[in-house]
């Protein structure tokens, strides 16, 4: 939490008790756990075909380099914007499903 929160009229009129803290402080180490396996459990390999189907559709950033120098950093780029949009998708799911709000975003 940023320190601007620690200061707002809001958060000193919750005035959380030690145990509350510690309530928030398990279930949000829970919670990233438990993210860090879904985004985990998300992961399917990127193969040669789409980095290269990549490389080619962006070419111009690419320059007159060759596809094997970039092929590796490609595979990464495709397999981390790939778990980034499943871990969305899953999370508008749960907002919607379950009616979520970031309180934090209204505070």
């Amino acid at each position: 939490l940023s320190p601007a929160v620690f200061q707002s009229a809001a958060w000193k009129k919750l005035a959380p008790t030690k145990e509350e803290w510690e309530e928030v402080f398990f279930r949000k180490v829970q919670a990233n756990k438990f993210i860090q396996f879904r985004a985990q459990s998300s992961v399917i390999p990127i193969s040669d075909s789409e980095a290269r189907k990549y490389f080619d559709e962006n070419r111009l950033k690419f320059g007159n380099l060759p596809f094997g120098q970039f092929q590796e950093n490609i595979k990464i780029y495709l397999r981390r914007s790939q778990v980034e949009q499943r871990l969305k998708d899953w999370y508008d799911v749960l907002r919607s499903k379950y009616k979520a709000r970031n309180l934090l975003s209204e505070i």
